[in-house]
Formats: structure tokens, C-alpha cells, sequence
């Protein structure tokens, strides 16, 4: 992780740089032979966090200032997650509002995009962890093992929810062409104080209703907006 600055004539000058767990192999449902999320400013910009590549993987909060106070260290934490999936993978951002982190686990995802197949869904996971507020560690919130989605997830802080595409297999339609099922896709909404699904509709059956790293937007109209594989979809209430 480094902090990077204009220098003199504007060059680019690290101001600090700091290592971080790694395998160092690319995990299943990932790109990168490192951290698959790009950096989450959050805590009125004193935390910068991504979750790292650690054999067992971890959310890893870093301080933002230089110098550092006394007795501080650069890392506040490295909190394991999704420690009872069977894998933990993650290729999108990390939320972050306030002192609050969600993850969401991609492991195993794979998605051939010669042929525009699903090959292997990724496993379920989203779970919610807190920097403690005097600095010190972070703690974990809560963990929903029952939403899989590889899409980048939403917090609305007016409705306390966190929106995202999530997948279901079918399990009733396992034949030569979905070894796993079919695989049915849901507009989703989670509780962020307590995890648990707000309410799920269903949006439509196949790959064309998948995607890979698009955050999930809201409009000014309040509406949440999505684009998969198959193109842009939205979904709002009705009158």
C-alpha cells in the first residue's frame, strides 16, 4: 500500500509504503496476483482499507497521516473474513461510510467470456466490520453467508440499505449445460445495521443478467441502476 503525493515540478513522491499479506498466487475468482480491491478512504479520510491476500484473507486498515503519533502503528487491523466459506476471494471495493467496512466474497467466480458462460458461480458472502472508534482495532459487526453476488454493492444512508445483484442456483435444473443449476438473479437489499435481507426481486434467468466488478448505482430519481453482461437494467417503485 503506498500514499503517493505531488513532489517537486509535480512529480509523483511516496510519502509512506507499507506491506501487506500475500500468497503471492492469484486466487480463484480473482485477477490479481495482490489485493483485488482498489483502496477505500473512509473515517474523514484518516483510514485507507482493502481487504489483502492472505491465505486466509483479511480486511487491512491502514492510517493515512504522516507522520504517525506516537505508539501508532501504520496497520490498525487485520480482520479475517469469511472464514466458513469455503474460499475467499475479492475483485470490488470495499463500502466504506464512516467507520464501517463491507466485503463481499467473489471466490471461484469464473465467467468465460469467450462463449459469454458461467462456468462456476462465486461463493456467497458479505459481512460488515467497524474500526473501533478510539483508533484501536476493528471489530466484526456481522456476517450474511446466503447472498452471493460479484456485483459492487451500494449503501443508501438514507434507507439504511445495501443494494446488489445477488445469485441463486437452481438446483432443480442441473443438466449438461448448468452443471451447477440455473443460475437466477435477484435485485437485493440488505439491512446494514444487522445483515440480514431486506428483500430480494427477481430480475431474470442466464448469464445475461450477470457481471463482474460494476458497482450498483442510485439515481436521482432513487432508483437503483445495474449493468450486467446483457446491459443496463434498473428497477424503482411503482406509483
Amino acid at each position: 500500500m503506498y500514499r503517493v503525493e505531488a513532489g517537486a515540478d509535480d512529480d509523483p513522491t511516496v510519502v509512506w509504503s507499507e506491506p501487506y499479506d500475500t500468497i503471492g498466487e492469484v486466487r480463484l475468482g480473482q485477477y490479481e496476483l495482490g489485493s483485488g480491491t482498489s483502496p477505500t478512504i473512509l473515517g474523514n479520510g484518516k483510514y485507507v482499507a482493502i481487504t489483502d491476500n492472505a491465505d486466509q484473507m483479511q480486511v487491512t486498515v491502514f492510517r493515512t497521516d504522516e507522520p504517525l503519533d506516537p505508539n501508532e502503528e501504520r496497520i490498525v487491523c487485520e480482520v479475517r473474513v469469511f472464514e466458513n466459506q469455503s474460499g475467499q476471494a475479492l475483485s470490488n471495493s470495499l463500502i466504506g461510510s464512516r467507520l464501517s467496512l463491507i466485503a463481499t466474497n467473489n471466490y471461484s467466480y469464473w465467467f468465460d467470456w469467450e462463449t459469454g458462460e458461467l462456468l462456476e458461480p462465486s461463493a456467497p458472502g458479505v459481512e460488515r466490520t467497524d474500526i473501533n472508534p478510539n483508533g484501536n482495532g476493528c471489530t466484526k459487526v456481522w456476517s450474511n453467508t446466503k447472498v452471493a453476488t460479484t456485483t459492487s454493492p451500494r449503501l443508501s444512508t438514507r434507507t439504511g440499505l445495501i443494494y446488489t445483484m445477488a445469485r441463486e442456483m437452481d438446483t432443480n435444473k442441473v443438466d449438461a449445460d448448468h452443471p451447477y443449476g440455473l443460475d437466477v438473479y435477484y435485485w437485493t437489499a440488505i439491512d446494514f445495521r444487522t445483515g440480514q435481507t431486506v428483500w430480494q426481486k427477481m430480475a431474470g434467468t442466464g448469464s445475461m443478467f450477470d457481471s463482474f466488478y460494476p458497482g450498483m448505482a442510485i439515481g436521482p430519481n432513487e432508483a437503483p441502476y445495474y449493468g450486467g453482461y446483457g446491459g443496463l437494467m434498473s428497477i424503482r417503485d411503482t406509483p
